[in-house]
């Protein structure tokens, strides 16, 4: 298992459920039908531990929200892009509820997936952000 992959697609398909705003079950089961299960990419994504984050993030969404909201200084959360929400929405997650990774992995993984997809601000906004989750 990659867990980098697992995560990048747990935050592509959290940026489509804050688009599309369908059930997450529906958002997995419409990614699985449009990849080819035979993209070696995708052999290594455990796909129980992205319905867990998405499962988690429906669940928890305005609670997260609101924990970026207060991290915010000088910003309103409808600023934020949303796939970096999406990203700081998946490495809350796993800062609240993943006991077994710590806050410093989720930071490092959310910063060095912002650095590939985002911006070049946004690692350090997202690093700013996530330090100050408990």
């Amino acid at each position: 298992m990659n867990r980098r992959k697992t995560r990048e697609i747990a935050i592509k398909l959290t940026y489509s459920l804050m688009i599309q705003q369908i059930d997450y079950k529906t958002v997995i089961e419409n990614f699985k039908e449009v990849e080819d299960k035979e993209d070696e990419d995708l052999k290594d994504v455990d796909f129980t531990f992205v319905e867990t984050i998405l499962s988690g993030i429906s669940e928890n969404k305005s609670n997260y929200e609101e924990l970026v909201s207060q991290n915010l200084i000088g910003w309103k959360l409808n600023r934020i892009s949303k796939l970096n929400l999406a990203i700081l929405l998946v490495a809350i997650y796993e800062i609240k509820n993943i006991d077994d990774i710590p806050k410093a992995v989720s930071i490092n993984e959310a910063v060095e997936i912002a650095k590939k997809y985002s911006d070049d601000k946004a690692p350090n906004f997202i690093n700013s952000i996530l330090d100050k989750i408990d």
